[in-house]
């Protein structure tokens, strides 16, 4: 399904704006979000293909966005820590099919994480859980509640055992945990 939301950044009322579907929706155009004062719950899941200047849309969402999910992860670069870093008064975030390019832009996004003082509910959702998502995830002891669900292939034992280890160094701070198994 091809979809363009270029309308919804002239509806200045809204305070959610929540994309979701069965299958996999290839977004055309976004719009600027900037008129979207009363923001504070964005959701862009179940999306298969984000536009080029998904960037430009991002940076015009007010920075008072509280609640922030967004799907097909493995189209972002590095340039999506910076749009991530201004949601200051974020309190949860949900990051969905962090594959492939992942790894490239993981440090960037993890360091965000940890500066973002309000946020406290981080999911991860098909998440390829590398080593450096397991060194910067343990490093996140502001999350009090966590998601995961990693990808799995042929090594589940040893992802298992990393997200073990990754998860005794959260023990201190975390006081929910939903470990999706696939």
């Amino acid at each position: 399904m091809y979809l363009n939301l270029n309308y919804l950044g002239q509806m200045t009322k809204l305070t959610e704006l929540s994309l979701k579907g069965l299958t996999g929706i290839k977004l055309t155009a976004l719009p600027s979000f900037e008129n979207l004062i009363h923001l504070n719950r964005f959701s862009l899941t179940s999306i298969k293909e984000f536009p080029k200047e998904i960037y430009q849309s991002l940076n015009t969402i007010t920075d008072n966005i509280e609640f922030f999910e967004i799907g097909d992860c493995e189209c972002l670069t590095k340039d999506f820590a910076v749009s991530l870093k201004r949601f200051v008064k974020l309190k949860t975030l949900r990051l969905e099919n962090c594959c492939n390019g992942w790894d490239q832009s993981a440090h960037n996004v993890f360091t965000v994480i940890r500066g973002l003082e309000k946020l406290n509910v981080l999911e991860l959702v098909n998440i390829e859980f590398s080593n450096c998502v397991e060194d910067e995830l343990e490093k996140c002891d502001g999350i009090k509640a966590l998601l995961i669900i990693p990808v799995y292939g042929i090594q589940s034992a040893k992802i298992n055992r990393h997200l073990i280890d990754c998860l005794k160094k959260l023990s201190k701070t975390l006081t929910h945990l939903v470990w999706g198994l696939t």
